[in-house]
């Protein structure tokens, strides 16, 4: 989609199913969604092909993308294409199977303070930064920034266009990128890993 069609903000998750059925979470993602914002929320979603999807997602969402295949590493690199696929000028990306139990208008603020905010740490149900040491030595050891891809907010802009290039890249030269960090060969493409390479 052009930059000049996007418009407004909205909320965007990918459902690629693979032996997993992420179109289900997805449909529960929107509905959450739909059941806790203050003021309607705009929902998109990016399937396999809108045409064979869960018919239910097309009813609760209001964009349903069907992804353009394309050589990939796994499922994970088409995150690369968000701004690409993306029917809004502001997006909050977010994992599809998270259920969201309250407003999230409240977040925009601190969002629209960076064109790319993307999780650092999560908190726990108690308020208590989760310990993630064990899955993450290898951003802890090679001093990269702790990115969390489940939940972050782009805007449509040139640096952001360069940076999820950079992110596409990454995938697709893997082997080749990893090898520069110390862990390397514990690792394979994943979301989170390549964002803080980017």
């Amino acid at each position: 989609m052009h930059v000049s069609q996007k418009q407004g903000v909205g909320f965007l998750t990918y459902a690629l199913n693979t032996d997993v059925d992420y179109e289900a979470c997805a449909l529960l993602w929107a509905l959450s969604i739909r059941a806790t914002q203050s003021q309607p929320a705009k929902i998109a979603v990016v399937v396999n092909d809108r045409t064979t999807c869960r018919p239910e997602l097309h009813d609760v969402c209001d964009h349903v993308i069907s992804i353009a295949q394309r050589n990939v590493q796994n499922n994970m690199q088409y995150e690369a294409d968000i701004l690409k696929l993306t029917p809004f000028k502001e997006t909050i990306k977010m994992e599809c199977d998270m259920l969201i139990p309250c407003d999230m208008a409240v977040w925009m603020h601190t969002f629209r303070t960076q064109d790319l905010c993307i999780t650092g740490h999560v908190i726990d149900h108690r308020h208590l930064t989760a310990s993630d040491h064990k899955h993450r030595e290898f951003i802890r050891v090679n001093a990269l920034p702790n990115a969390y891809n489940g939940l972050y907010y782009v805007r449509v802009t040139e640096s952001n266009v360069k940076f999820f290039r950079e992110l596409d890249r990454i995938f697709a030269q893997w082997d080749h990128e990893v090898r520069k960090y110390r862990m390397w060969e514990r690792h394979a493409p994943s979301t989170d890993f390549a964002m803080s390479m980017a």
